[in-house]
């Protein structure tokens, strides 16, 4: 499932207090004190059963949302946004020789300055760049990770 799409908002009402029971179908009946949340084909499928009435909710990530005519965003109403969280992220093992980790580093990083390194961002799901992960982002995305766990178990 789709961390922006799925699972962030999941936490975010998780940590709301608010109930969500999993459906299958937009028709679905729920609890008076529950959310149920059915999961789409797809943005526009999502943004079809919304603009169409059967849905009173979406959730998209920012990039899905963008893609959309001004003319359809003016539609819809953002009312609320999760936390943010790195969509690629590349990891490197902790043996590898320090000036080849460097380097591996330093051409991820750049790849959005070539035309080759864009052919290769844009194949990896529309990336546009990669950033050196400061520290603090990854004690966030360790906290995250806790709060996926804990929400995805109940």
């Amino acid at each position: 499932h789709s961390t922006v799409g799925h699972i962030l908002p999941l936490v975010t009402l998780a940590e709301a207090g608010i109930a969500t029971v999993s459906v299958d179908s937009p028709e679905a009946e729920v609890g008076p004190d529950e959310v149920g949340y059915y999961v789409s084909s797809g943005g526009q499928t999502s943004m079809n059963l919304l603009l169409n009435g059967e849905i009173a909710a979406l959730a998209l990530g920012d990039r899905a949302f963008k893609q959309f005519s001004p003319d359809v965003q003016e539609q819809v109403t953002v009312f609320a946004e999760t936390v943010g969280a790195p969509s690629q992220l590349v990891v490197i093992r902790p043996d590898l020789d320090p000036d080849l980790q460097a380097e591996i580093i330093r051409l991820m990083i750049e790849l959005d300055q070539t035309d080759e390194g864009r052919t290769i961002l844009e194949q990896m799901r529309e990336t546009e760049k990669f950033e050196a992960m400061p520290d603090d982002v990854l004690a966030d995305l360790e906290e995250l990770y806790e709060v996926v766990k804990q929400t995805t178990q109940s």
